[in-house]
C-alpha cells in the first residue's frame, strides 16, 4: 500500500498590517544551522500588476545525498507543506508539483522524492484594487521531512516583497523553465500516449518510447499490486495491476514518457469504461 497522500495546506490569510520595509525580492527567514535544506521564495515577475497574475516558486535547496518528498511520498515520508500569509488583495492558489523521481529503498520500499532541489509553483492573483506604487509582502512557512540514512524534520519562514506597478517584466529563468517542463499536462494526442483500464490493470501505450514511469496519487479505495515492478518499463508499454474500487473519472497520477532522450509528462485520467 502506498503511503497516505497528505495535501499541501495553501491557506491564504488576509492581513491588514502594513508590509515590511522596502526590500529586494527574495527570501527572508531563518533556518537551523547545518540543516540539509534551505528554503526561499522566488517570483517569475519583478512586480505585481493590479488585476494580473504571477507565479511564486518555493525553492528548497537540498544538500547532496539527501532527499525530500513529492505530494504522494510513497510508503514512507511526508510531502512538503507550505502555508502562506498574504495581504488583502493578493490570492495564492494551489501548488503545482513537478514530477518526482522513484527511489527504491532496502526492503522493497518505494518512495517518490526530490533530490538536489525541490520547487513548488504557486499562482498569485492580484486584485484590481491594488494601488500602483505600493509594495506587497507575502510571508509563508514551509516544513518538510528530509532523509539520508535517517530522516529529520525541517521548517523555515520565507517572505518576498514585490512592488505594485502598472506593468511587470516576467523572467524566463532556467529555474522556472526546468520546473514547468516537469509539470504534467493532459494527453492531447492519443497517437503519442494511450491510457486505458480494465478490471485489474491500468495500461499505458506510448509508441516510440524508450521508457515509461508511473507516479501514482494516493487513494484509500485503490492500491497498486506491485508498484516497484509495474511502475516503470524500458519500452513502449506499461501495465500496472491494481486492487480495489477504481475511482471513475479520477486523476490517478502522472506518467513520464521518455523519447529520444527527453522526458514528457502526462496526467493519468482514464475513463473507467476503458477509454483514455
Amino acid at each position: 500500500m502506498l503511503g497516505q497522500f497528505v495535501a499541501v495546506a495553501c491557506a491564504v490569510c488576509l492581513s491588514t498590517t502594513s508590509p515590511a520595509s522596502a526590500q529586494k525580492p527574495g527570501l527572508k527567514g531563518k533556518k537551523a544551522s547545518g540543516h540539509p535544506i534551505s528554503a526561499r521564495l522566488v517570483s517569475d515577475a519583478d512586480a505585481l500588476v493590479p488585476g494580473g497574475e504571477a507565479t511564486l516558486a518555493l525553492v528548497l535547496d537540498i544538500r547532496s545525498g539527501w532527499y525530500t518528498y513529492w505530494r504522494n511520498p510513497g510508503e514512507t515520508g511526508l510531502p512538503v507543506n507550505a502555508v502562506f500569509d498574504a495581504p488583502e488583495g493578493v490570492e495564492i492558489g494551489q501548488p503545482m508539483w513537478p514530477a518526482p523521481k522513484r527511489k527504491v529503498l532496502a526492503g522493497g520500499i518505494l518512495d517518490y522524492v526530490y533530490t538536489g532541489q525541490a520547487v513548488l509553483l504557486f499562482p498569485v492573483r492580484a486584485s484590481g484594487s491594488l494601488q500602483a506604487g505600493a509594495e506587497v509582502t507575502i510571508r509563508g512557512s514551509a516544513d518538510w521531512l528530509v532523509c539520508e540514512e535517517s530522516c529529520i524534520p525541517g521548517s523555515q519562514e520565507v517572505s518576498i516583497t514585490l512592488p505594485v506597478r502598472a506593468s511587470a517584466s516576467t523572467a524566463s529563468s532556467e529555474l522556472f523553465q526546468r520546473t514547468r517542463a516537469r509539470l504534467a499536462t493532459r494527453v492531447g494526442d492519443e497517437s503519442r500516449v494511450g491510457i486505458s483500464v480494465d478490471d485489474s490493470a491500468l495500461e499505458i501505450a506510448a509508441p516510440g518510447a524508450t521508457g515509461i514511469r508511473f507516479y501514482p496519487f494516493y487513494f484509500d479505495e485503490l492500491s497498486f499490486v506491485d508498484p516497484i515492478a509495474d511502475g516503470e518499463s524500458d519500452g513502449e508499454q506499461l501495465r500496472i495491476g491494481f486492487e480495489g474500487e477504481f475511482p471513475s473519472g479520477a486523476v490517478l497520477g502522472e506518467i513520464e514518457v521518455i523519447r529520444g532522450g527527453k522526458s514528457e509528462f502526462y496526467v493519468v485520467a482514464p475513463d473507467a469504461s476503458g477509454g483514455g
